[in-house]
């Protein structure tokens, strides 16, 4: 009788722990929604600004095949935005403090200098640079150079680790191997990040900023 009352005793106490988790849960999610809600009114507040052009994702457009990898490519700068100049950053920076709401990346175009791309060899399995597989007005050019920099498309996994430490490389799955080593992949909901109109942008942006965990 005794180690009955002692199991019982030890499941209501995990029935407790179990709930105490359930609501931390629910805390941590309704606080993510809030900052998701809060980041979408900011990002719309902001692309109403005179001299502001868009997001990467929104002045993009990649062919369907090319989705992921250029997603991940991309990574969390698929949300910086591209201004005219660092006045217009300068003002919107200002707006976001005033009003609290959060923090974003610009990109003036009169201030970047992205990196020049070697020309690139030949190798089994390499599709192109990144910034060559993206569709976009000829004024944004310094943007996308500066977000996708050196990294390279390949074909799948096997190819690219042959050519590991040469390019920053990502595959058509969407596996990305930094040139120090580093490999980051697994399951990766399909996603389309570039290409989309205004009013969905940050609606489908969490998409691909959740797929790319």
């Amino acid at each position: 009788e005794s180690g009955l009352f002692s199991l019982r005793s030890s499941f209501e106490k995990l029935q407790g722990e179990i709930k105490t988790h359930e609501r931390e849960v629910m805390r941590l999610e309704a606080q993510e929604q809030a900052g998701g809600e809060g980041g979408d009114k900011a990002l719309r507040a902001i692309l109403g600004m005179d001299g502001v052009y868009g997001t990467i994702g929104q002045l993009g457009k990649v062919a369907p095949e090319y989705a992921t990898a250029l997603s991940v490519a991309a990574g969390g700068k698929i949300r910086s935005i591209v201004v005219r100049d660092d006045d217009v950053a300068a003002r919107a920076i200002e707006f976001l403090k005033a009003q609290k709401m959060g923090r974003f990346t610009f990109l003036p175009l009169t201030r970047l200098k992205p990196p020049v791309l070697p020309v690139l060899e030949a190798d089994p399995g390499v599709v192109d640079y990144a910034v060559s597989l993206v569709q976009y007005e000829k004024q944004y050019a310094k943007a996308f150079a500066l977000v996708f920099g050196t990294t390279v498309v390949v074909d799948n996994l096997a190819h690219a680790r042959k050519l590991m430490g040469r390019y920053r490389m990502v595959t058509l799955e969407g596996e990305l191997l930094e040139r120090a080593g580093a490999i980051t992949g697994g399951h990766l909901k399909k996603a389309k990040g570039f290409g989309i109109d205004a009013g969905e942008e940050t609606a489908r942006l969490h998409q691909v900023l959740a797929a790319l965990g």
